[in-house]
């Protein structure tokens, strides 16, 4: 069974208060959560990249009443790459080359806070989504001659 429920996003509200009151509403604790974020994930942590706000893993399983390891906290490509592992061959655009028995890599491509960006790959059979932050990149040079090609 799927709901749909609004909670405000006035800066007031955190995310933790807000899986709270959801928790409350429906009068148990999940069975886990996971929590797709715009930025980098990092030992369970989160710096939004389009609001001034973190996130912890930590905070969002006691708000849930759960332990941390019921908590899934991504990075929001990072979970859009998931979705590439449902696709069927016949709706994927080869860019190079064609169908193999192995699937190849996938890659997702998006607006967000600057250009988002998610890819999946294979080991094996099993896929694994690789999280990226495209439109967070930079050249930086290593040698005085590349200084010019660097500036705005």
């Amino acid at each position: 069974m799927v709901e749909r429920r609004t909670h405000p996003t006035d800066g007031l509200t955190t995310l933790p208060d807000a899986c709270a009151t959801l928790c409350a509403e429906m009068g148990r604790p999940p069975e886990g959560v996971a929590m797709a974020v715009a930025g980098v994930v990092v030992d369970g942590q989160v710096r939004m990249t389009n609001a001034a706000r973190s996130i912890s893993r930590d905070d969002l399983a006691r708000a849930c009443g759960l332990g941390p390891a019921k908590v899934l906290l991504l990075n929001d490509f990072e979970a859009a790459a998931w979705s590439l592992a449902t696709l069927d061959a016949e709706k994927v655009t080869y860019l190079q080359g064609g169908p193999d028995p192995q699937p190849g890599a996938r890659v997702i491509i998006g607006p967000g806070t600057g250009l988002g960006v998610g890819s999946l790959v294979w080991q094996g059979a099993r896929p694994t989504a690789v999280p990226g932050e495209g439109g967070h990149l930079r050249l930086t040079p290593i040698a005085p001659r590349k200084w010019p090609i660097s500036k705005p």
